[in-house]
Order: structure tokens, then C-alpha cells, then sequence
């Protein structure tokens, strides 16, 4: 019933590639430059998305880095409809920040159930493991998305690291989770899926059911894409805009001056140009043979 990392069947975060025009500015927390935080909900909607693509028992370990994020932002955006999160941004936030997180508060939990105490209840570990986290200088934020990821190896409490004590005491050599619906993480000893991938893959590949799902994720994708890169040329031109104007405010604070004149005779010149070159586009010049 151990489980180990290696059954982690998504790619490793470090394995995303991205291509030089894709490479953008990220600053701590894991967002791009210029995006808002991340709000709780959509850190969890980026933990339930990772668990969907981690899980997928055809595809988890057929992908690469690229493909797969592209899949958990797939899953993503029909979660947090209307979101202007990018594939590079949620694999950032997930391996800068979340990942992190949960690595070192499993860490926390599991030294703490590793210690039996007399009398304990789940809660006392629990509250142990907050306070060994918080030592750190920071408290542990992310319960929500803890208890998403919870069934993945990689994030699962380790059952062989729970004192037999403690596991006695709490129940948890019958029953596996145990926290009364408070909401807090629960202890969760990870299994394995009912169905091997490669024999999931043959399957749905043999009903045709594959190639459907494949098509019609290539087709979101693609809409996604056009949808993405559309919202980032209107960013573009308002920002273009909005930089104009502040400088044409600024000269017109003194407008008589050498340096206004000169600003607002180069405004005039690439107006005209850019007049000549739509009407060109317009009616192309007749060249002689």
C-alpha cells in the first residue's frame, strides 16, 4: 500500500518547455508581470485541473511538459470561465509556489504523525504540523488545494512514516481518512488505478474514443490560442494608446516650447506615413514591364 513519487504519472514541472518568443517576465508568486495574485479559488480550480491531467490514465504519461500544461489549462479555463491565466503562468504558479508549499507541508504532516502521543486526536497532529510549518516564518495557506491533490503519490502521507501507535489510535489502520467534515486535509494513503494506462490507452483507442476527445481538445486548444492572442494585440494597442496620450498631456503643458513643436511635428510626419501606406495598401502603384 506504499506509495512512492514515481507513481506520479504527469510530467515533471521542470520538464515544460517553452519557446523564446513565449518567455515572459514572472515574479514571486508565480504570475506573469502585469496579472493580478492569484485568487484562493482559482489556485484551487489550477489543483483540481492538475489532479484531472495528472490521473488521466491515457494521456498522464504520454505528453510532454508543453502538451500537458496545455491540458491542465484546457481544464482550467472551464473552471474559471473568463480567466486571462496562460499555460506559462499556472505552470509557473504551480512550480514556484504551490508545489513548494505542498511538498514541504506533507513533510510537516508526516513528522508529525510520526510521533505518537497519548490521548492525541487528528486535530492535535494537524495542529502540530501548522506549527512546525509556521516556524518557517509563514503559515500554511493552501488547505483547499491540499485537500484536491491529497490522493496523488507525490503529495500523499506516506503510510510506512506513520507511527503504528498513531495509526491505531486514530483509526487509521482501518479507515483511511478520518476528519469528521471539518474541512481540514485528511490523511490520505494513495492507490493505484483499477485499470493499467497502457491497457486504458488500447482501450479507448480501440473504441475510438480517444481520437474523438483528442480532436475535440485540439479544437478548444486552438480556440483558446486565437482567443489568447487576440486579448494580448488589443493589450498591446491600448497600452500603445494609452502611452500616446500621456505623452501628447505632457506637451501640452507647454506648448510653445522647441521640444513640444518638435514632438507634435513627428506625430503629424508618422500619421502621414502611416496615412500614405493604408492608402497604398489600397490601390497598389501600376509598375511598368
Amino acid at each position: 500500500m506504499n506509495s512512492t513519487a514515481s507513481e506520479d504519472a504527469s510530467p515533471r514541472l521542470d520538464e515544460t518547455r517553452t519557446s523564446p518568443s513565449d518567455k515572459v517576465l514572472t515574479i514571486r508568486g508565480g504570475r506573469q508581470a502585469g496579472q493580478p495574485n492569484f485568487k484562493p479559488d482559482e489556485d484551487v480550480a489550477l489543483a483540481k485541473a492538475y489532479l484531472e491531467s495528472t490521473t488521466d490514465p491515457v494521456k498522464s504519461t504520454d505528453q510532454s511538459g508543453t502538451a500537458f500544461w496545455s491540458s491542465v489549462h484546457v481544464r482550467f479555463m472551464k473552471l474559471s470561465l473568463g480567466s486571462t491565466r496562460t499555460p506559462i503562468s499556472l505552470s509557473n504558479r504551480w512550480n514556484n509556489v504551490l508545489n513548494k508549499s505542498l511538498a514541504k507541508w506533507v513533510g510537516h504532516l508526516t513528522t508529525a504523525l510520526r510521533e505518537y502521543h497519548s490521548g492525541w486526536q487528528y486535530g492535535d497532529y494537524l495542529n502540530r504540523a501548522k506549527a512546525e510549518y509556521a516556524d518557517s516564518g509563514q503559515k500554511f495557506k493552501f488547505i483547499d488545494v491540499y485537500n484536491v491533490v491529497k490522493d496523488i503519490p507525490r503529495y500523499a502521507v506516506a503510510e510506512s512514516a506513520i507511527d503504528s501507535r498513531v495509526k491505531s489510535a486514530l483509526g487509521l489502520d482501518v479507515v483511511e481518512t478520518d476528519c469528521g467534515g471539518s474541512g481540514a486535509p485528511m490523511i490520505t494513503f494513495a492507490r493505484r488505478p483499477e485499470q493499467g494506462r497502457k491497457a486504458a490507452k488500447r482501450a479507448r483507442h480501440e473504441s475510438g474514443e480517444g481520437d474523438a476527445e483528442t480532436d475535440k481538445e485540439l479544437v478548444t486548444l486552438k480556440r483558446i490560442a486565437e482567443a489568447s492572442e487576440e486579448r494580448n494585440r488589443l493589450q498591446k494597442e491600448q497600452l500603445k494608446i494609452e502611452k500616446t496620450n500621456s505623452q501628447i498631456a505632457f506637451f501640452k503643458l507647454n506648448p510653445n516650447s522647441d521640444a513640444a513643436k518638435r514632438f507634435f511635428e513627428l506625430q503629424a510626419e508618422a500619421f502621414l506615413q502611416e496615412l500614405e501606406a493604408s492608402q497604398l495598401g489600397k490601390h497598389p502603384r501600376q509598375t511598368d514591364d
